[in-house]
């Protein structure tokens, strides 16, 4: 059997949209293996469909074009439908989400989480 040797990755310019949980770990990996990352997001904090407004759309059959768009799909006492200890990133050296034995992490702790990851 033939060895087939693996050439070397070339470094190229990537551009990822948003700036969630997938796309911040992406980012990370991207810049692991070499390229250069820009990471785009609409809103002003990390977190993607974890942050959170109050506000709502004034037209939801979105009728009106120039409507100001509400891209929050999260609700205030949303938990995760998963364990805290299940939610880790390999080698993130921060407080995990909650203890073990406790509910799903809440919205708030897991948009701090995101933010306070490192992995932007």
């Amino acid at each position: 059997m033939a060895q087939q040797s693996l050439s070397p990755i070339k470094s190229r310019h990537v551009a990822v949209i948003g700036a969630g949980a997938t796309g911040l770990v992406t980012a990370r990996e991207l810049r692991r293996e070499g390229h250069s990352v820009v990471v785009f997001e609409r809103q002003n904090q990390v977190g993607g469909t974890w942050i959170y407004t109050d506000h709502v759309e004034p037209d939801p059959l979105s009728v009106d074009p120039t409507r100001p768009i509400v891209y929050s799909s999260v609700y205030s006492s949303l938990r995760t439908n998963y364990r805290a200890w299940t939610c880790g990133l390999i080698d993130f050296e921060g407080q995990s989400l909650q203890p073990a034995n406790s509910k799903g992490p809440t919205r708030t702790v897991t948009t701090v989480w995101l933010s306070l990851s490192q992995i932007q």
